[in-house]
């Protein structure tokens, strides 16, 4: 007798991938289709309406269309999964419509539930009748013909109709058969030679191979992503005097910049075309007249990389927004060079914080501040402050007309800082009502209400404010104000207007506690989100030599220029407290503390004297 055929049941196996398919595909398709409608949409939805932000929309718009390999195996990727999921639907329906039902007597004998026995046997003589394999050649007769036999007998016979109306069978109770959510041919002891096969290629091939992709790609890469070589340099060439022209030319030849950003022999004439619409700073001209000439005499091209040349000039350029006026492939250049420069900034931050280098660390920050609103900050820098610009639809003539309505130098901070009938009167003559609209938006999201609402200084653990002794740890909880911003979480970043800024930008800040005198990072916290009521918590060790010593507090942001705030913290260093070791215990011969026989024998002393 041949051996039965087992019946493995996968039904289960086929919803449960479903299911799992379903819960990633529909909300990353649902995303996914909202990037191309946004990126294929003419529609402006952006909060401002200036010119640079609908530029900036544009060109993200046509950044997104730009077809690449990524882009079709993405799109390749969901089309695959997609069919594999409808494959899997219809293999499951079928499977459904395929399955058994349950025993119904009365629906296989074609009447009413509750029927007398008479309509029972007059159903059954027309159907045996009907389904009789001698008088009905359908190949499905002799089925419903055993069928109709069956629901036939478990409807007269009493003990039959008893086990279907308490099992639901008129055989009696069945085996509980449990399923397993696995596809059939995983458990299909023929298949076990081709799935130990494909389990062994995953685990000795594809893991090892990704691991090792994954860590050649990274072994080169810092923990922020930039290369180990860039680090490096910036560690070699950073000084603790270097400011803003240093700066610049140290974190612009960065090793990702030498290996992405071309040299070609026509971009020093078409930057020297350019430098005359500069901001003017003889110190910096001078610098770039000396790399040009050393350029030139080094036609080996050591030591002067043009890169040293280019990059600064680029970052003038875009500062000065001029970048309008470079042709197709330098205004590429320019692109790349900005997208990368805040991680290479901050690269340059990491390293100052590290060595508690004051300058260098505050002027990289500024130096973020102007890359993202595309301005110069103090006139120090380079002669002009146009910080101004960072309004929309300001331009040189409304630098002009503001200075010349009394609002002393044309700063975002002179200009916040006039009377409010001056500052709409002024808007209202040089503006439209749908501009006054867009500056006033932009108003709202500068951090212009940015406060120290309270600096307390506690020794280590303790929660109270105390006295600061010397060589003790003391922690510095800064509360934070900012009562505009509302309607946000607590963790939730600001975005940033920077319409010249080429990506999206979120804010972030940095609370750095300086000695301007010795010119040292005494503590810093970094916080990615400010709201009102933002605590920060600092950690430094107090100084060796009590007295008073005068610090300050630095709250920076990197994202906008002018609204940087400090305040004065003055801390009283005590005396260090002495460390008094507990008294020994000494004990007799009889195991009594000699210190409680003294106390005693004073006592008793005492007491005599007082007889």
């Amino acid at each position: 007798m041949p051996k039965e055929k087992n019946h493995y049941d996968d039904t289960a196996s086929i919803f449960f991938a479903i299911s799992i398919l379903g819960l990633i595909l529909i909300p990353t398709t649902i995303s996914y289709l909202r990037k191309w409608k946004k990126a294929f949409s003419e529609v402006y939805t952006g909060d401002c309406g200036c010119d640079a932000c609908r530029r900036k929309a544009r060109a993200q718009q046509k950044e997104n269309r730009k077809p690449s390999r990524f882009a079709y195996f993405k799109f390749g990727l969901y089309i695959l999964v997609w069919a594999a999921v409808l494959y899997l639907t219809y293999v499951a329906y079928h499977k459904q419509t395929e399955m058994p039902v349950f025993f119904d007597p009365y629906k296989i004998l074609e009447v009413d539930t509750g029927a007398t026995e008479a309509q029972i046997k007059s159903s059954f003589r027309k159907l045996t009748l009907k389904f009789h394999p001698d008088k009905n050649d359908s190949p499905d007769a002799p089925q419903l013909y055993a069928d109709v036999v069956k629901a036939h007998k478990t409807l007269t016979d009493a003990e039959t109709r008893e086990k279907w109306e308490m099992y639901g069978n008129p055989d009696g109770p069945q085996g509980i058969t449990v399923g397993v959510a696995l596809p059939e041919w995983l458990v299909d002891g023929k298949n076990k030679s081709v799935v130990l096969a494909i389990y062994l290629i995953f685990l000795v091939v594809v893991v090892p191979t990704v691991a090792v992709c994954f860590w050649n790609s990274q072994r080169e890469k810092a923990h922020n992503q930039l290369n180990n070589k860039t680090m490096a340099h910036f560690f070699q060439s950073l000084r603790e005097n270097h400011r803003f022209r240093f700066l610049i030319d140290i974190w612009t030849l960065s090793f990702e910049y030498v290996q992405s950003i071309p040299v070609r022999r026509s971009d020093e004439a078409e930057l020297i075309t350019l430098k005359d619409q500069l901001p003017s700073d003889e110190k910096m001209n001078a610098q770039i007249r000396k790399n040009l000439k050393a350029d030139k005499n080094n036609q080996q091209g050591a030591g002067m990389h043009p890169l040293r040349i280019k990059n600064p000039m680029l970052l003038f350029i875009y500062m000065s927004r001029l970048g309008n006026k470079l042709s197709p492939l330098m205004r590429a250049d320019l692109d790349l060079f900005i997208k990368q420069a805040y991680r290479h900034i901050f690269g340059v931050v990491e390293i100052s914080v590290a060595r508690q280098w004051l300058v260098p660390t505050i002027e990289s920050v500024h130096i973020s501040q102007m890359v993202v609103q595309a301005v110069w900050g103090e006139s120090a820098r380079m002669g002009k402050v146009t910080d101004l610009l960072q309004l929309p639809h300001f331009d040189e003539k409304s630098l002009a007309k503001a200075a010349d309505k009394g609002m002393k130098t044309p700063t975002i901070k002179a200009f916040l800082a006039a009377p409010e009938e001056k500052r709409e009167n002024f808007l209202k003559e040089n503006f439209s009502p749908e501009q006054i609209a867009d500056i006033k938006k932009a108003i709202t999201k500068f951090p212009s209400d940015v406060t120290f609402q309270s600096v307390k200084s506690t020794n280590e653990e303790e929660e109270e404010e105390t006295k600061i002794t010397a060589n003790s740890v003391v922690t510095v909880t800064v509360t934070l104000g900012r009562p505009s911003i509302t309607g946000l979480e607590k963790d939730t970043p600001v975005d940033v207007h920077a319409p010249w800024y080429p990506l999206e930008k979120k804010e972030s800040w940095w609370v750095i506690l300086g000695d301007e005198r010795t010119g040292l990072v005494i503590a810093w916290k970094k916080i990615p989100a400010l709201h009102d009521g933002t605590e920060a918590k600092l950690q430094y060790q107090a100084p060796k030599k009590p007295g008073v010593y005068n610090f300050t507090l630095f709250l920076l942001n990197d994202s906008y220029v002018g609204f940087d705030v400090t305040s004065p913290y003055r801390v009283d260093v005590g005396k260090e407290a002495v460390y008094v070791p507990p008294p020994v215990e000494e004990y007799d011969s009889e195991g009594e503390a000699v210190s409680d026989q003294e106390d005693q024998s004073e006592s008793d002393t005492d007491s005599e004297d007082e007889k």
